[in-house]
């Protein structure tokens, strides 16, 4: 019965953060205490950044608590790095076979997990608005990202 409450549970926030931090890790070598240094160093920024996107992915956490988890970066920074890989993702083949790779390995640990554009999706589903309304919503959440 445990076993059953464990597999239908869905993670927290915090869980999942943990999560993204191992898959990190072990995908790139990099640790949490590199990443949240302040270096410059071109490897270090992608993976930070590319953690960042992936927890404001999978969480609800504000971009201001996600900095805060970053060494006290600025809100800005977190969303700087959510637009630039989100950009990447859109015109590099590359990284964007990446972060579907991560992503999976991330659902993969626990398939309960969804993000914010699947729930946006299916909150739409269920929506008594009419077509016309649907598409505005659809246009407004993907130029948010």
């Amino acid at each position: 019965m445990v076993l059953e409450e464990k597999l239908t549970t869905p993670l927290t926030d915090q869980q999942i953060y943990r999560l993204i931090l191992d898959v990190i890790e072990e995908s790139t070598g990099h640790s949490l205490k590199t990443i949240r240094e302040r270096n410059r160093e071109r490897k270090i920024v992608f993976v930070r950044m590319l953690t960042m996107y992936l927890i404001r992915l999978h969480t609800t956490w504000t971009e201001v608590r996600v900095g805060i988890l970053f060494d006290n970066r600025d809100h800005s920074t977190v969303n700087h790095a959510f637009k630039t890989i989100s950009g990447y993702c859109d015109t590099m083949p590359d990284i964007k076979n990446t972060v579907e790779t991560l992503n999976e390995k991330i659902r993969g640990q626990d398939p309960t997990i969804q993000t914010k554009f699947q729930i946006f999706q299916e909150v739409l589903k269920t929506s008594t608005r009419s077509k016309n309304k649907q598409e505005q919503w659809e246009i407004r959440f993907r130029l948010a990202k």
